[in-house]
């Protein structure tokens, strides 16, 4: 050992120390981006869909499916429903049928309003559940979101007449969102790719 050695033992050390700490810390990154490489990326997490079995849908009849947790609403129209739509497009905010889906014969619409995401209550015509009793309007069907007062139709329309809803007051909102779907073979693909 020669005398710088033995003058400054706690420089070995430290050298010694550091010398450690950089090959721990160089190993961990390794670990860290190869686990990494492992994990599913945001593409992937994006691209991934959720496989049913093509359901049997009945006119006239609301099928709520459960997709992560979030109701999504599919809709063959019979003929009331569909004259519900044809008359209420003077009164919605947006007019537009986006929300259908012609391989399903049928509307497809998340049951959550554009709001908060509140689940949507289905109001068939004639129902007077919501309503006073002194309270007069024409409600042709649709869903109603009980925290936001808002109304739609069967095609997800947001309804702007405040005669055609449950208050007195229509605020313009989107109509419901369309889910990513499609159809392969006898599969119903639902897309969970992040909104």
């Amino acid at each position: 050992m020669d005398h710088d050695d033995r003058a400054h033992p706690h420089r070995k050390q430290a050298l010694v120390s550091t010398v450690a700490a950089f090959s721990l810390l160089s190993v961990s990154a390794v670990a860290y981006s190869f686990l990494s490489s492992l994990a599913p990326s945001e593409r992937a997490k994006n691209d991934a869909e959720l496989a049913l079995p093509l359901p049997d849908l009945v006119r006239g009849q609301l099928l709520v499916l459960r997709v992560n947790g979030r109701p999504l609403f599919l809709l063959r129209p019979d003929a009331h429903q569909l004259e519900s739509i044809a008359t209420l497009d003077q009164d919605v905010w947006h007019p537009h049928r986006s929300n259908w889906v012609p391989e399903l014969h049928a509307f497809a619409y998340w049951g959550t309003s554009r709001h908060f995401g509140c689940e949507l209550s289905n109001v068939p015509v004639g129902d007077s559940t919501f309503l006073p009793p002194s309270y007069h309007l024409n409600w042709l069907g649709g869903y109603w979101d009980p925290q936001c007062k808002t109304t739609y139709d069967y095609a997800g329309r947001a309804i702007r007449n405040r005669y055609r809803t449950f208050t007195d007051f229509a605020p313009e909102v989107p109509n419901l969102r369309r889910p990513q779907i499609r159809i392969l073979g006898d599969r119903l693909l639902i897309s969970l790719q992040s909104e």
